[in-house]
């Protein structure tokens, strides 16, 4: 079994790998994760509250969190929105 881990660091990029499976994940200089990356799926993460995700390069969905005191309470995930609980 292929098993590799890269551990993060700020502003740098962390990738797994098991048995043909990756995904790699890219790092700003505050430690936030900007981007994740899974097959042929990408996911860009502008700030806490919005995400996009794209196959290939369609834009597949747009992700909106919202928060009170910190916690997610609802989340939009394109036109759908759901209360969390």
């Amino acid at each position: 079994m292929d098993n590799e881990e890269t551990h993060i660091g700020e502003g740098s990029t962390a990738e797994e790998s098991r048995s043909g499976y990756s995904v790699k994940y890219f790092y700003g200089d505050g430690y936030e994760r900007v981007k994740k990356t899974e097959n042929n799926k990408t996911t860009l993460y502008f700030f806490p509250e919005y995400e996009e995700e794209y196959t290939g390069t369609s834009l597949t969905a747009t992700k909106v969190y919202y928060f009170l005191n910190g916690q997610r309470v609802a989340q939009r995930i394109n036109n759908t929105l759901e209360y969390l609980h």
